[in-house]
């Protein structure tokens, strides 16, 4: 189905520096951004190192985990667009070789704050688990870590879940909506404050973007069939129905319950209020 025509806007003042994460679930939004922030740079990091680039100023906005905000103290949200799962997610999943509840050690794949937070709070919260937690190895096969599970976040996952190597996997986004009800943001628009700089006006072009990028999800899976992790009938599947890419009502509160529950088990260091900046 052709999608609609748009009135496209652009934000016409000193190119951006826009950083972006090199996961598929990030493409509907980055696809339209070089046409609607022109002359802007826009460049792809691991999702771990963004918040450095942002205080660095290596970065003016960044697709950022959420648990950045403990590092960022003037980062504000900018507009509504996000990565977000209202259950299951399939690209941040645990697999294990006994229940959750039994975990004595797991190596995790420290790529994304978010994700690696998120599971914490759900052992420490839901399961009355503290496993004791290693990194896990870039370019090794996490079978061969001697562990009783693994983490595993975004494309690497998507790829490894066709193997299904253990007994126990777990979705993290089923976990979380299980356990609170709610959806869960694993990344936002963020950041840090420039009084130069029109945020809202930016806030609003990153909406429109996004926008413009969910209602052509063909032409999303179209444009990166090169790049794709896994089948472009999967692909297409995860970008359209499992990765959810607004801010709404419930996912403000999904957000304070997440930094409320890392608070109550002292896994953050302070309580963060989280700044939005709505068009």
């Amino acid at each position: 189905m052709p999608s609609r025509q748009h009135h496209t806007p652009t934000v016409d003042r000193l190119p951006l520096k826009i950083g972006s994460v090199p996961y598929a679930n990030a493409w509907p939004l980055t696809r339209f951004l070089p046409e609607m922030f022109p002359g802007s740079v826009l460049t792809s990091h691991i999702p771990a190192q963004l918040q450095f680039r942002l205080i660095a100023h290596h970065l003016d906005i960044a697709l950022t985990p959420l648990a950045a905000l403990m590092e960022l103290p003037t980062g504000s949200i900018l507009g509504n667009a996000c990565i977000a799962c209202h259950g299951p997610v399939e690209s941040v999943l645990i697999y294990a070789k006994r229940p959750l509840e039994s975990l004595r050690h797991i190596a995790m794949d420290v790529s994304s704050r978010s994700s690696v937070l998120l599971a914490e709070i759900l052992f420490r919260e839901f399961y009355g688990v503290r496993p004791v937690q290693y990194q896990l190895a870039e370019n090794t096969d996490p079978m061969e870590t001697p562990t009783d599970a693994f983490l595993l976040i975004g494309d690497p996952a998507l790829r490894f879940r066709q193997r299904e190597p253990w007994e126990y996997r777990y979705d993290i986004g089923t976990l979380w909506k299980e356990k609170t009800g709610l959806p869960f943001v694993f990344a936002a628009w963020i950041a840090c404050h420039d009084k130069h700089r029109d945020d809202v006006a930016i806030a609003r072009t990153l909406q429109s973007a996004r926008d413009r990028g969910c209602e052509d999800i063909a032409g999303v899976v179209a444009d990166r069939a090169s790049e794709s992790p896994v089948s472009l009938e999967r692909l297409h599947d995860y970008l359209g129905r499992s990765i959810r890419y607004t801010i709404g009502e419930e996912e403000r509160i999904a957000i304070d319950t997440y930094f409320k529950l890392a608070m109550i088990h002292r896994l953050m260091p302070r309580r963060i209020p989280v700044s939005f900046v709505d068009p």
